[in-house]
């Protein structure tokens, strides 16, 4: 009964990814209780067994890798992920928050229908510091976790100042060949690159390239 009532909470909240979300009041290390403001609930179904371990498990690893990454906190039974939302401030205050969908101007419908390229673009664009070289750290770990759910919702800009927009941090992370065993990466590198395979091959080849400099970085999409 909880899953079916989150599952249509979710439909109505309009969040993206796989996993049946709805919006919690209670703090991230306080008791979960429906509904509330700063905190994602994430409950796994029948359908995706696991997912909340794995999806925490890939924030840590996404945070051990340097990457600004999303709070989050494991229920105690393992089956329910609390996410901490990152566009409220430290004063309570809402941030405001675009994906790239929307800043690329796709419907919501579309968040597959771009590449790695025109997402650095984007950023690029509307970013005094861009942070290239952490987007393409999220891209060298979104291909070694083999997550196949990177679309263009799952990347966004978070901001207090609409002029001085920043990369927002790591969020809807989930190695999704656990479940769908030939997954692909959502987005190619490029309009000319085929999707990347699955590691070592694919991580070999993003290994060798520069990550110092973000020119060289820009170079690569």
């Amino acid at each position: 009964m909880l899953e079916q009532l989150i599952e249509q909470l979710a439909i109505h909240v309009g969040l993206s990814g796989i996993l049946p979300k709805a919006f919690a009041t209670a703090p991230l290390h306080g008791p979960l209780s429906f509904p509330v403001g700063d905190t994602i609930v994430r409950l796994e179904t029948s359908e995706f067994p696991g997912i909340a371990i794995v999806e925490h498990l890939c924030l840590l690893a996404c945070h051990a890798a340097g990457i600004p990454t999303v709070d989050s906190k494991l229920a105690a039974n393992g089956r329910a992920l609390l996410v901490k939302q990152f566009d409220w401030g430290k004063e309570g205050q809402r941030l405001g928050f675009e994906d790239f969908c929307a800043l690329s101007g796709l419907p919501r419908t579309a968040k597959y229908a771009s590449n790695m390229a025109t997402l650095a673009g984007v950023l690029k664009m509307y970013c005094q510091e861009p942070g290239l070289d952490t987007l393409f750290t999220m891209v060298v770990m979104n291909t070694v976790l083999r997550n196949g759910d990177a679309h263009l919702k799952h990347f966004g800009l978070v901001y207090d100042d609409p002029a001085d927009p920043r990369l927002a941090p790591a969020y809807d992370v989930v190695s999704t060949v656990v479940w769908i065993r030939d997954d692909r990466p959502a987005l190619p590198l490029n309009q000319n690159a085929p999707l990347l395979g699955p590691p070592p091959k694919t991580c070999s080849f993003l290994v060798k390239r520069p990550v110092t400099c973000p020119a060289r970085i820009w170079c690569l999409f």
